[in-house]
């Protein structure tokens, strides 16, 4: 992997295309009681607002913004059979995916790996996931760098409280943990996502630099009425 010593760099985008899945079979989710991470049926919908802030803190503009699931698409490999479902978010760009439930939690298509361990417990890590990201360049700023992104998602807490539009919850909270390049200091805007057992996401909190600690909050989706079907 290239070294890019003392760059000090934005996360433009991290973009996993889709893949060829090999050997995945259909495994039922455990979870307790049966339940799951984000139902997924065809015709589901988190109808929610996007609100985006400026640098100052104040709002900047809001937005009506839905999730849907607009398609299932059954998967055969090796004999084995397995049920996929797309959802399509105009803001909430990490829930356009293929997805499934399986006895790991929420699994992606794109990066065959687990976007929202469930069951599990705080500080818990699921599969890395890779990918590619774009690191400016300095001295030719219409070719960037690039390089791979290894990240995993770590269970930050599995009984947050949370109050949006549509509710009050207790949430699984997920947020992006970066493992490679571990020299680098991203400012990128990374999700912090709040899903609630057979609700699916209620709120997504994105922050420049990761966390609240390290970074303002630059925009935030929250859940205002749930479909399901």
């Amino acid at each position: 992997m290239k070294t890019f010593h003392s760059y000090k760099f934005s996360l433009l985008t991290v973009t996993f295309l889709l893949l060829v899945v090999s050997g995945c079979g259909d495994r039922l989710p455990t979870g307790p009681a049966g339940s799951v991470i984000m139902p997924l049926a065809k015709g589901n919908m988190w109808i929610g607002r996007l609100t985006r802030y400026s640098e100052d803190g104040t709002v900047a503009s809001t937005t009506s913004d839905t999730v849907k699931i607009t398609e299932a698409i059954p998967w055969s490999e090796n004999g084995e059979d397995a049920l996929w479902y797309f959802s399509e978010a105009s803001g909430v760009d990490f829930l356009t995916m293929l997805c499934r439930n399986t006895d790991e939690g929420l699994m992606v298509y794109s990066c065959f790996g687990v976007v929202a361990p469930y069951p599990a417990a705080p500080l818990d890590t699921s599969s890395t996931l890779r990918g590619e990201v774009l690191i400016p360049n300095s001295d030719d700023p219409n070719n960037p760098f690039t390089a791979e992104l290894v990240t995993a998602t770590r269970v930050e807490d599995v009984d947050r409280n949370v109050v949006v539009p549509s509710g009050s919850y207790k949430a699984y909270v997920y947020r992006e943990k970066i493992l490679e390049p571990d020299s680098v200091k991203f400012t990128g805007d990374i999700p912090w996502k709040y899903f609630v057992p057979d609700v699916g996401p209620v709120l997504v909190e994105w922050y420049q630099g990761g966390s609240p600690e390290t970074g303002r909050m630059t925009k935030k989706w929250e859940l205002v009425e749930l479909q399901l079907h």
